[in-house]
């Protein structure tokens, strides 16, 4: 259902609207004092155990996020997880204790499911209606 061609204006300096917003008669007008917004490059700032410190990262990809977040919190990387460990963000020491998982079978045993009492289950399912998710 996506569509087959998106077009972005050159450097973003211009912004197309939608239905709910009426700045302009136009379709495609120069942006102007917006309070957020998408750009295609980002900002990652990381400190803390087996982050080196004053590391200046060139290049990253949104997918790296989620195999280094793991390896921050010491999880197991499993093998197939797309993105990578941005590792040049790392110290030797905790770069060297990175565990990546190899096999299916190593992933389903790591990462086995936790069994709720019927309390916790009933809780979260609360959780879940109060936020709209459930009927």
């Amino acid at each position: 259902e996506a569509p087959d061609l998106f077009c972005m204006p050159r450097n973003l300096r211009y912004s197309a609207f939608g239905l709910l917003q009426f700045p302009s008669n136009k379709w495609l007008e120069p942006t102007f004092d917006r309070t957020g917004g998408h750009r295609m490059d980002g900002v990652l700032i990381l400190r803390g155990p087996g982050v080196r410190p004053g590391y200046r990262l060139d290049s990253a990809n949104i997918v790296d996020l989620a195999p280094t977040i793991l390896a921050l919190m010491g999880v197991p990387i499993p093998s197939d997880m797309d993105g990578q460990v941005l590792e040049n963000l790392l110290t030797d020491d905790f770069r060297a204790s990175l565990k990546i998982i190899t096999s299916p079978e190593a992933v389903t045993e790591h990462y086995k499911p936790t069994e709720l009492s019927a309390e916790d289950e009933e809780a979260v399912l609360q959780r879940l209606r109060g936020l709209g998710y459930l009927g």
